[in-house]
């Protein structure tokens, strides 16, 4: 039996600072869902907490937390340097 695994499109949004999560205001989001008209934005823990269960139910997911990670690694540089 062959795999018959289709990679989802990934569409991708535009997030910026003033981006946050639907369900922590005060947190930036880094993780878009969306299914046809309707989009949730997430932080990185409210994603852990709800990513797997909106793709099984036939959500898209837009990850964008290689962001989070760019930015937690550029700010262990500057701490570096001083």
């Amino acid at each position: 039996m062959t795999s018959t695994e289709t990679k989802p499109v990934v569409i991708k949004h535009t997030l910026n600072a003033l981006t946050t999560c639907d369900r922590h205001p005060s947190a930036k989001a880094y993780v878009v869902t969306y299914k046809e008209s309707m989009e949730l934005y997430w932080c990185k823990h409210c994603s852990d907490i709800h990513s797997e269960k909106l793709f099984i139910a036939g959500w898209n997911i837009d990850d964008q937390t290689s962001i989070l990670t760019g930015e937690i690694e550029a700010y262990n540089k500057k701490d570096e340097i001083t």
